[in-house]
């Protein structure tokens, strides 16, 4: 795995004891699943931006393995059936809104709010923040295409070793043809 990799998995697996879930979780291991594939695919969108790009990139891992963790607190502490309503079929803005519209915030700021807390690292926060938007953020916009990707080609993904594998499976052109949703990164991939 490397030295990275194992930091990277025992830093996002020490950070996931601490959350004590409701048995009532039917779709949690599905969650970790998504969300371990986003980070994983981010670090694969990342590996084909030009040197430039890609070097505010440092907490890219951890942004993307929670950008969906106001999700989490949402049911921990607001309504413990979160995953039991129609939310799994929105997606990006979509579901933003009718998070608001239901509980009078989204999963994006809840997680901001709760990362800030924490003491986490503000661009850590700003990807959490800012993953459904288009917000001209490179790490924020690897989230976002990484989270679009994930959810249209491997939506009932239940596994983290799976998800790992299917980022790996992807060929170079399959991971720069991810790209095409954002124009305006195009122009910092490195050269083929």
């Amino acid at each position: 795995l490397g030295l990275a990799t194992s930091a990277q998995i025992a830093m996002s697996m020490s950070l996931l004891q601490g959350i004590r879930l409701p048995i009532a979780l039917q779709h949690i291991r599905q969650f970790w699943a998504h969300s371990f594939a986003v980070s994983q695919l981010c670090l694969r969108m990342s590996e084909e931006l030009n040197d430039q790009a890609k070097k505010d990139l440092s907490d890219l891992f951890m942004a993307a393995l929670f950008h969906d963790i106001g999700r989490i607190l949402i049911t921990l502490h607001v309504d413990a059936l979160y995953f039991q309503r129609d939310f799994f079929n929105f997606h990006g803005a979509e579901l933003c809104q009718e998070e608001r519209r239901v509980y009078g915030m989204d999963h994006a700021e809840v997680g901001q709010h709760v990362l800030m807390q924490w003491g986490m690292p503000e661009s850590l926060i700003y990807v959490v923040a800012h993953h459904h938007e288009e917000s001209g953020d490179v790490a924020a916009m690897l989230c976002s295409l990484a989270d679009q990707f994930v959810h249209e080609h491997w939506p009932t993904l239940q596994y983290i070793d799976a998800a790992q594998s299917m980022v790996h499976e992807l060929s170079v052109d399959e991971v720069r043809a991810i790209f095409q949703a954002a124009p305006s990164l195009l122009p910092l991939l490195k050269e083929a």
